[in-house]
């Protein structure tokens, strides 16, 4: 299955200079909060989800672990959050256009982006988006802007 996913959309978090570090984990995780440009987005990442799952159900059902276990899913989802795509990597992302001048995260706020990653399954079994590039998207719906409105005020 192919898991490359593009979502165009409204950035409400972003953690990129300073990324999310945990005391257990070494890696620093890479992640920003999208709220998508139109609603059936959300649907079409359910089911890719839902897709990417039942292939990775198919090649690991008859499988067993070092100790003699069999395999079982444990499933999480981490992409979507209530309305918003949860995005995170553990590499910084590659940002294209005006974005690579960007020097902290607040910058970010609001912007209306592009990002591109792929949709995996973390050997934890915990269903991912990571994202490797990041750019400037143009002409949102309807030229709805509303950090430039936010601005005006």
């Amino acid at each position: 299955m192919n898991t490359l996913v593009r979502i165009r959309g409204y950035i409400t978090a972003i953690q990129l200079f300073k990324p999310l570090q945990h005391l257990i984990d070494n890696e620093p995780k890479y992640t920003l909060l999208l709220q998508p440009e139109n609603p059936y987005i959300l649907n079409e990442l359910e089911d890719q989800i839902y897709q990417l799952r039942q292939d990775n159900i198919r090649n690991y059902e008859n499988s067993y672990r070092a100790d003699g276990s069999r395999w079982i899913e444990h499933y999480e989802s981490r992409v979507i959050n209530n309305s918003e795509v949860y995005v995170e990597s553990l590499f910084k992302p590659d940002l294209q256009g005006e974005l690579a001048n960007y020097h902290n995260d607040d910058q970010f706020l609001g912007r209306f982006v592009q990002s591109v990653g792929h949709l995996y399954i973390h050997e934890t079994g915990i269903v991912c988006l990571s994202s490797h590039i990041l750019e400037s998207a143009y002409q949102p719906n309807n030229e709805f802007e509303p950090y430039e409105i936010h601005q005006a005020q």
